[in-house]
């Protein structure tokens, strides 16, 4: 078995705890300077919730999608060139974490949905998550940009 270099296992923590270190700054940032009471009603609440709700079912399902087929189609240039680099695994694991990630968003949202949970702590907790899952995507469209960069 190749030894897996620092410059991989690097981006493999940056990959993993940079989104969640972002995260949870920003719950405590927000969960000390907003009053939620003031600006949104628990109409205006649960409307952003099924609607982000739907956003992280479609990401999901999207991310999913892609792993699917890094997975699949192994005979390929790009996942050659992956694989020779030892690359390869920190893709496939960059796309398992945000589907794990937006997995945990989508049960959030479920789960304030179905309990009627509403408040300045389950707000909080949205947007840090949301920032979460965007800083994950944003990670994965950026390793799909540099395959298609180091291809052409």
């Amino acid at each position: 078995m190749k030894k897996t270099s620092g410059a991989i296992i690097r981006d493999r923590l940056f990959i993993n705890f940079l989104p969640i270190c972002v995260a949870t700054a920003l719950f405590f940032v927000i969960k000390r300077n907003v009053n939620m009471g003031k600006f949104m009603s628990p109409e205006e609440w649960f409307g952003i919730l099924e609607m982000m709700l739907s956003l992280w079912g479609t990401l999901l399902g999207f991310m999913i999608t892609a792993a699917s087929i890094l997975l699949a189609f192994n005979d390929g240039n790009i996942i050659k060139m992956l694989k020779d680099t030892g690359h390869y695994s920190t893709v496939l694991m960059c796309y398992i974490s945000c589907c794990i990630h937006l997995l945990a968003a989508v049960v959030f949202a479920c789960i304030c949905i179905f309990g009627r949970f509403w408040g300045e702590l389950f707000f909080a907790l949205l947007c840090s998550i949301t920032i979460d899952t965007v800083l994950m995507v944003v990670l994965c469209l950026w390793f799909l940009f540099v395959i298609i960069v180091k291809q052409n």
